[in-house]
């Protein structure tokens, strides 16, 4: 009885033993953004998921923002958002998790030294191109101003 038990673990520590996986499939190169879109200087806010859309989110801003965010107040002045929106696809090393795939878009959003001269800009397609649509641009500014920050410890 005990001689199967060990010898059951044994197989089932053989069998999901696999071959180190190569640094450029641990790294999801597809989801990175472009250095013209960084975010380095900024904190996330939020970030979401939309299952019918099968798309992920996450909203970037800077310290002015993520007070705002946070406290609840009126927008302010020298305030960033960057929304950058991915594709998802299944996780490769996870099974039943998803992660981020191709960009669909990027949007942002600054106010100047007025905070209600907002500028917004948004970028879809791959390479990424800004859009020079306006149509939906003020729905679109008051949905990302609105989102409030994820509780964080």
């Amino acid at each position: 009885m005990k001689t199967g038990l060990i010898v059951s673990a044994a197989v089932v520590l053989m069998a999901s033993c696999k071959a180190p996986v190569a640094p450029d499939k641990i790294v999801n190169n597809q989801a990175s953004l472009p250095a013209s879109f960084s975010v380095n200087n900024m904190h996330v806010i939020t970030s979401s998921i939309n299952k019918r859309q099968q798309t992920m989110s996450t909203l970037y801003g800077n310290r002015i923002a993520v007070d705002r965010a946070r406290s609840g107040k009126i927008l302010a002045a020298g305030e960033q958002l960057v929304l950058v929106v991915w594709k998802q696809k299944p996780d490769e090393n996870w099974f039943g998790a998803n992660i981020p795939d191709k960009i669909e878009s990027i949007e942002q959003v600054s106010t100047g030294n007025d905070p209600s001269a907002i500028g917004y800009k948004r970028y879809e397609g791959n390479p990424l191109a800004l859009v020079s649509d306006t149509t939906g641009n003020k729905q679109r500014i008051v949905a990302i101003i609105a989102q409030q920050a994820s509780v964080m410890p």
